[in-house]
């Protein structure tokens, strides 16, 4: 095999010896430039996967992180909401408190819608459904207590809240963290995905590099040597000439003075 392989290679070198210096150059120009083209497909490739994963972060697990911390923040608001009705006898203020946590439902809700469309990871679906669920028993606990405030009846309304409302809150709160860190984790294993996509550019158009510096150095050792075989060989013709012309000369003035 090693000799079908040297006597492949001394094919190829034969060949490449019989062309022009003309054919050699463009040749080599040529080989250049396909390098240059393969690194910049390679770049422009991973920098488009990269893109992807950046807009998946930013279009969507950030989205989602983001709605999640806004039903957060608007279940524990309806929580100190409820808790202020209880003790409250001002019935402006349990108006305005009212109005508060029907707002705040809306948000909650506006916040599942959607979400919804943007999970792709069965995990993330899960946790979600868990969520409406335990929040379903909260929404209903709260509205039972508010209820009882609104007929007066303000130790009842304080009971359901601490034995009822408050638990499935804390159970739903619960829920919501584990849906912001299972999105956390999604954005750093993205972030990770396009490091990695990065550095393995990175190595590939550096291999590539380090190639056609390689080709580079051998195509212009194999010009260099072309070029000085042809030059040596004209200069060795026109020193047989130098020499003929020289010894006609001498042949010449001899004659010349054997004539004197």
């Amino acid at each position: 095999m090693f000799v079908a392989h040297a006597t492949t290679m001394r094919n190829v070198i034969m060949r490449y010896d019989r062309l022009t210096v003309r054919s050699r150059l463009a040749l080599a120009f040529g080989f250049v430039l396909l390098l240059l083209l393969t690194i910049g497909g390679i770049a422009l490739t991973q920098m488009r996967g990269m893109e992807h994963t950046l807009a998946t972060i930013i279009e969507k697990d950030w989205v989602k992180a983001s709605r999640a911390n806004t039903m957060n923040n608007a279940m524990r608001g309806n929580a100190r909401l409820a808790l202020e009705a209880v003790t409250s006898d001002d019935p402006a203020r349990l108006t305005e408190i009212r109005r508060r946590i029907d707002d705040n439902k809306r948000v909650v809700g506006d916040a599942i819608a959607a979400l919804e469309p943007l999970l792709y990871l069965p995990a993330g679906r899960a946790i979600l459904a868990d969520i409406k669920q335990q929040r379903g028993a909260w929404v209903s606990g709260l509205e039972q207590a508010m209820t009882e405030v609104a007929a007066g009846k303000r130790e009842a309304a304080a009971r359901i809240m601490n034995d009822e409302a408050l638990p499935k809150l804390d159970v739903t709160l619960a829920k919501v963290a584990a849906f912001v860190e299972l999105q956390g984790r999604a954005m750093d294993e993205a972030g990770a995905a396009a490091a990695t996509a990065a550095r393995r550019a990175g190595y590939w158009m550096m291999g590539i590099v380090l190639l056609a510096l390689l080709a580079g150095a051998v195509l212009a050792s194999l010009i260099t040597r072309s070029l000085l075989k042809q030059l040596g060989g004209e200069q060795a013709q026109l020193d047989g000439r130098a020499l003929e012309r020289a010894a006609g000369l001498v042949g010449v003035l001899g004659h010349l003075g054997r004539v004197v």
